[in-house]
C-alpha cells in the first residue's frame, strides 16, 4: 500500500514520438496486422472478415511470425484469398509499413496493452479492433 511517504515512479510506454505518418497511396484501401501468428492474436476472424469484404478492400498485410503462421497461410488460400494477403513475417520496418496502409487490425481474443495498437496510432492510423485490453 502507498504511503504519504511512499515514492511513485511513471514508466513511460517507450514509443518514440513516429516521423512517418500513414499516407497510402494505394487504392482501394489496405488493411494491416502486427502480431505473433499464435491464438490468442486470432488472426483466422480477420482472414474470414477481409475474405467476406474483399471486393471493397484491396489488400491485408500480415507482419509477424509464429507457429500458427502456415496454418493461416492455408487458411487465405481455402478462402480465396491469397492473391489479395500478404505473410511478410518479421520484420524491421513496420513503421513505413504502416505508413502504406490505410485501416489497423488486431483481433485479439484478449491483450493488456497492445503496443501494436499504440504504433498504428501513433503513426495516424484508424485502429479495428476486438474489445480487449
Amino acid at each position: 500500500m502507498l504511503g504519504a511517504g511512499a515514492k511513485a515512479v511513471t514508466i513511460h510506454h517507450g514509443l518514440p514520438p513516429s516521423l512517418l505518418v500513414a499516407n497510402p497511396a494505394s487504392s482501394p484501401p489496405s488493411l494491416i496486422m502486427t502480431a505473433r501468428f499464435q491464438h490468442q492474436k486470432h488472426q483466422a476472424l480477420a482472414l474470414q472478415a477481409f475474405a467476406a469484404q474483399s471486393a471493397e478492400v484491396g489488400s491485408f498485410l500480415f507482419v509477424g511470425d509464429g507457429p500458427e503462421l502456415a496454418a493461416h497461410q492455408s487458411l487465405a488460400r481455402e478462402l480465396g484469398i491469397a492473391d489479395r494477403t500478404l505473410f511478410l513475417g518479421d520484420r524491421a520496418d513496420v513503421p513505413s509499413l504502416l505508413q502504406q496502409a490505410h485501416i489497423f487490425v488486431l483481433f485479439s481474443r484478449y491483450e493488456g496493452l497492445p503496443i501494436s495498437i499504440l504504433e498504428a496510432m501513433r503513426a495516424g492510423l484508424p485502429v479495428l479492433a476486438t474489445d480487449v485490453g
